[in-house]
């Protein structure tokens, strides 16, 4: 019976085009067990591989040697720091599963790669997504019900599950996915609003948050951070995501509705708008108990029907439609005209 790896978030820098790494002997850590690996989307399809020229998925068989692979982990003195990169061996062949950039084949394993044949293992919506080390933004995809390639991540067909499960070891405390900002809707009000503000870190069960899941939801922020306004998420720099992880780490790990009081006048309110929306800044992530949130001192008071249209201390005017340019990776600035996003 095929088990379902439960959705697990790992993240870590990428090589860069021109990077080469020794890997040695000791630098390869075994789990000491085959796995087989599922496409989430066609439960009965496994990645078999044979050799280069006869590597693709089959109808899954346990007792195909084929479709048994050995996951080995890279230690990350040997690839520039991550802790999340792995090979995959054919228990069959002995060859690797290797990235050539818009295609996937099973070559001879070697010790100096480049990495071609090492894979980041990040957590994609119910599954594992094998995204290449040194190709970063290509993942491994099945194509057909008969062969996998190379495709950009974010395509269809490129969630795997390992069977028996295979669970990595991040390495920066508990395992976040889906690490988003976002302004929460505190209150809505037609006078004036005084509002003492919740904040500090909270599961949704209400468990205790534990350091270890204050440094995993910070190590998240800083790594892959979003910013989810204006009905689609940004990308930010990463300069100002660490201003997202310094947060997190600096927030309570219990939650406080003492100390942080909002006020939004209705002598303040703008000629048309019927009243205001107060608007709390919060910074959450999705691990395998829930999810858990972070809740900040930090509000708007906009008009309605008003949104906020940037990330927190990225405002360029005083209801928050204007974006600050250094807050946002390259061509992900924006500006907000209407309903359009521009870039500025």
């Amino acid at each position: 019976m095929f088990l379902a790896a439960a959705t697990l978030g790992f993240f870590a820098a990428a090589f860069s085009d021109n990077q080469t790494y020794a890997i040695s002997n000791t630098d390869l850590e075994d789990d000491n067990q085959t796995h087989m690996m599922m496409n989430y989307a066609q439960s009965g399809r496994c990645v078999y591989c044979h050799n280069a020229a006869d590597t693709g998925m089959f109808d899954c068989n346990r007792g195909y040697l084929d479709q048994q692979f050995y996951i080995q982990h890279i230690s990350p003195r040997s690839v520039g720091d991550p802790m999340n990169v792995y090979d995959i061996r054919s228990a069959k062949s002995g060859r690797c599963l290797t990235n050539t950039v818009w295609a996937t084949a099973g070559l001879p394993c070697h010790r100096d790669i480049n990495g071609d044949q090492s894979w980041l293992l990040v957590g994609q919506g119910g599954g594992l997504r094998l995204e290449s080390a040194r190709f970063p933004g290509h993942c491994l995809t099945m194509v057909s019900d008969f062969s996998i390639s190379s495709y950009p991540c974010g395509a269809k067909g490129q969630q795997w599950i390992f069977d028996p499960p295979f669970y990595p070891d991040s390495g920066h405390g508990t395992t976040f996915t889906d690490a988003e900002g976002l302004w929460h809707l505190a209150a809505s009000n037609n006078g004036d609003i005084s509002k003492s503000l919740t904040i500090g870190m909270s599961w949704t069960d209400s468990t205790t948050v534990e350091s270890t899941d204050q440094i995993g939801l910070a190590y998240s922020m800083e790594i892959e951070g979003e910013f989810w306004g204006f009905k689609t998420k940004h990308n930010l720099s990463a300069t100002y995501l660490k201003t997202w992880s310094n947060a997190v780490m600096q927030s309570s790990t219990s939650t406080s509705s003492e100390g942080c009081t909002a006020m939004c006048h209705v002598s303040d309110l703008p000629v048309g708008s019927p009243g205001w929306n107060l608007m709390q800044w919060q910074l959450r992530g999705t691990a395998l108990r829930g999810m858990v949130s972070t809740r900040t001192c930090q509000y708007l008071c906009l008009p309605q029907p008003m949104q906020p249209r940037c990330p927190v201390n990225c405002c360029r005017d005083r209801y928050c439609q204007k974006c600050i340019r250094s807050c946002f990776n390259g061509s992900s600035i924006i500006l907000v005209v209407g309903e359009e996003l521009l870039v500025v």
